[in-house]
């Protein structure tokens, strides 16, 4: 999955979590059960977790929105390649110019 799917399934998590947190917290009020205070605790962290990773993978999306569209990177491997190429030839020559070079001067 890209990184743009994985953003929006974040962001979807982070929601879900924070009406989870929502959920609990008006259940404890309308049942007041016996450990009213531990249910109160846990659905404010749903709360906050879920709001700041939603906001966060918001974020996200928004930035790589606002960024320029770049090229494929297996077209910028390519050109790395053959440039790569092209390097490694020439040096190859240089490589056998000084072998020989120095094979003239074991044989003197």
């Amino acid at each position: 999955m890209s990184q743009k799917s994985w953003d929006v399934l974040r962001i979807v998590a982070g929601l879900y979590l924070a009406y989870l947190g929502v959920k609990s917290m008006m259940t404890a009020i309308s049942d007041r059960p016996e450990n009213m205070v531990f249910f109160l605790i846990m659905a404010v962290i749903f709360m906050i977790t879920g709001a700041g990773y939603a906001i966060y993978a918001i974020r996200r999306v928004w930035a790589g929105r606002n960024e320029e569209p770049e090229e494929p990177e297996a077209i910028e491997e390519n050109e790395d390649f053959e440039n790569s190429g092209e390097e490694t030839a020439e040096d190859n020559e240089e490589d056998d110019s000084e072998e020989d070079d120095a094979n003239e001067e074991e044989e003197e």
